[in-house]
């Protein structure tokens, strides 16, 4: 590995493009031909020791082909092929763009780069990158022959280490961090809010989720992940690209309400990645006992045939569907796996596809007594009634990423109203769709926020 050092980090305004031509590989090793998987190529890799993470876009004799290795001390690696015989001399190209790192190539006499597919490895920063070559035999050594590398970009990531591999000068204290900052230009006006059952409406417009007077239609967010981000259609979005956190919003009293958001898939998005998205609801932190929530989890899994086999595209990628199903938290750690709850909706169409990328789907769910159901774009998908012993009555919402990349638009909570209970019924945890009894309603105890002030302030003088 041949290599120098760049100061491209995880921003999402971070980037380096690499290009360079090979023009063919070979040994000169007595009576002996190459390894099969002996290859040459182009290399990124975010430390220079034997553990770190990398991507490295090749030409091996069989075809041109990606491996990478997600995080650092990984002892697995992951492969993406292009199923396309290299024609020397070849060109390769590798573009990481905030998180996302794609790789193409272009075989002799062709004109147009054939792109073989995208990941997201986790790049703190620096960015190592430069030419590699691997012969998987030591007694027949590779030598490969490049022209014309290339590497341009533009890089925010600052170190105080002092430069010790000698690539550079460093400064600084520490990587830099994408801040919340005010999108420039005037932001867009919003239809007011008339209806009083709306208790949170967030549509980004305003360009920021930090500043303001908080209010229903200006949500103050704390520390929120991610970027603000403006499409071409100067519609502005929530941006989180391979940015694996939750994010929460709201009120611990809300109880019966409902969710929704409109949410895509970016155009860096990898298919072969986990590509979970979650909508938190019901969600409450508890000092001694935990997180507790539902989470409606939309997600990738491998397509299968009707034997139940995987099935693989023409490259050797597993074809990937999305499907969405509703799991539970209670009294885990904020960390914890959702235990799955419901059935799984197939969604029907290719969210993946670059016809699909960057195009809205809305996920409403209602929370009403101990019944959360979910919609897909207004399509009934899947519903859970909790019968545990305990169940998530109260809570604000909240979303999380992991392995994705993805937009994040227009969240939208309005309470649901219950003639029968209330909520009463949210709060004691049973005698759903039972009336509050009279006496309870005559004590006048404000065990949630719905109560009415009169009994807010009678409460609060002692009466």
């Amino acid at each position: 590995f041949g290599y120098k050092r760049y100061d491209v980090g995880a921003s999402s305004t971070d980037n380096i493009t690499c290009e360079v031509t090979v023009n063919k590989q070979f040994t000169l090793a007595d009576n002996a031909a190459l390894h099969t998987n002996a290859s040459s190529g182009i290399m990124f890799r975010d430390s220079i020791d034997e553990t770190g993470a990398y991507v490295y876009v090749h030409c091996r004799s069989e075809e041109v082909m990606v491996v990478y290795r997600s995080k650092k001390g990984d002892v697995t690696s992951s492969a993406i092929y292009s199923g396309v015989a290299p024609k020397y001399p070849v060109k390769l190209k590798i573009v990481k763009s905030g998180k996302a790192v794609t790789s193409y190539f272009m075989n002799n006499g062709s004109t147009k780069w054939i792109k073989i597919g995208t990941c997201s490895p986790t790049f703190s920063g620096p960015v190592y990158a430069g030419l590699a070559s691997h012969s998987c035999d030591y007694n027949v050594p590779i030598i490969s022959e490049y022209e014309n590398f290339t590497a341009v970009g533009e890089g925010t990531w600052e170190s105080g280490d002092g430069a010790s591999d000698g690539s550079g000068t460093a400064s600084g204290s520490g990587g830099s961090t994408d801040t919340e900052e005010q999108l420039p230009g005037e932001a867009p006006a919003d239809p007011p809010v008339d209806d009083p059952a709306v208790l949170l409406r967030e549509t980004f417009s305003d360009g920021s989720r930090v500043k303001g007077d908080e209010s229903v239609t200006n949500p103050i967010w704390k520390e929120p992940s991610g970027i603000l981000k403006e499409l071409e259609d100067k519609n502005r979005v929530w941006f989180k690209d391979y940015d694996d956190t939750q994010d929460f919003i709201g009120n611990d009293d809300w109880s019966d309400y409902s969710s929704s958001v409109d949410f895509a898939f970016s155009p860096t998005v990898n298919s072969q990645d986990s590509n979970k998205f979650i909508m938190y609801v019901r969600h409450k932190e508890y000092v001694t006992y935990g997180v507790a929530d539902y989470g409606i989890v939309v997600e990738a899994y491998n397509k299968t045939n009707s034997s139940g086999t995987v099935i693989y595209d023409s490259a050797g990628n597993t074809v990937r569907g999305v499907r969405v199903y509703i799991g539970k938290r209670e009294r885990a750690k904020m960390s914890g796996a959702l235990t799955v709850k419901s059935d799984y909706y197939y969604v029907p169409d290719d969210w993946f596809s670059e016809d699909n990328n960057g195009v809205f789907h809305n996920i409403y769910a209602e929370c009403f007594d101990n019944k959360i159901t979910v919609y897909v774009d207004g399509i009934y998908a899947v519903s859970y009634t909790d019968t545990d012993l305990i169940a998530n009555n109260f809570g604000k919402i909240g979303f999380e990423t992991l392995g994705n990349s993805c937009y994040i638009d227009n969240i939208l909570v309005t309470a649901l109203e219950d003639v029968n209970g209330g909520c009463y019924d949210n709060w004691v945890g049973d005698l759903w769709d039972r009336p509050e009894p009279q006496y309870i309603k005559d004590m006048g105890i404000p065990y949630y926020d719905y109560a009415n002030d009169d009994i807010l302030s009678s409460f609060k003088e002692g009466k």
